[in-house]
């Protein structure tokens, strides 16, 4: 019996049927780095800038934008494959320079985070583990005073931000006891939920 997968039609489009599916989840992550890393970004330097009564601080979105290109190298190389055009010249270019970026969002990440939390305590913001999600790669928060903060409010999280974006002006002129009124309030809401099952 002879193996005729090598000739084999079907064999050629699952390969190819592969890289499209490969191409298009890291082009996905790349859309989404830029996107959603970018604009959470963009926004939290204007919760900074404004002063706001809080800032969600990534430690990865600098990182991640540094090894970006390593991702659009690869996708480069996968469209190579695709198109019959990848030659072992092109893909040892591609692997080449994802080396560098890839090392660089390492190196940097590993500094960039004592780096921001050193700016964040210069700007008066103090991190809150309470509203921080412990999820590894979601953003820490950090709020204006130390007050704003406040304890076992972590299952209402969401809500209690939610809640400060409303507030006009950036949340410059709310209170601690606004704050604390609210949290306590989600608090009661939530424990009702949690009673109902």
């Amino acid at each position: 019996m002879s193996n005729n997968t090598a000739t084999d039609p079907s064999s050629g489009l699952l390969a190819k049927l592969n890289l499209i599916f490969l191409i298009i989840v890291l082009g996905a992550v790349v859309v989404g780095t830029v996107g959603f890393m970018g604009g959470l970004l963009v926004e939290n330097i204007e919760r900074l800038s404004n002063d706001n009564i809080y800032v969600l601080v990534s430690k990865w979105d600098i990182p991640a934008f540094i090894g970006l290109p390593c991702f659009v190298v690869i996708i480069w190389g996968l469209l190579l494959r695709l198109l019959n055009k990848a030659t072992d010249a092109r893909i040892q270019w591609c692997v080449n320079f994802c080396i560098a970026p890839a090392i660089a969002a390492v190196v940097v990440r590993v500094f960039y985070g004592f780096v921001v939390d050193g700016y964040m305590a210069s700007h008066g913001y103090t991190y809150c583990w309470e509203y921080t999600s412990p999820s590894a790669m979601s953003p820490s928060v950090w709020v204006k005073e130390p007050e704003f903060c406040i304890s076992n409010s972590g299952s209402v999280r969401r809500e209690v931000l939610s809640w400060m974006d409303s507030r006009p002006n950036w949340g410059k002129d709310v209170s601690v006891e606004e704050v604390e009124a609210k949290v306590a309030m989600l608090l009661k809401e939530w424990k009702r939920e949690q009673d109902r099952y």
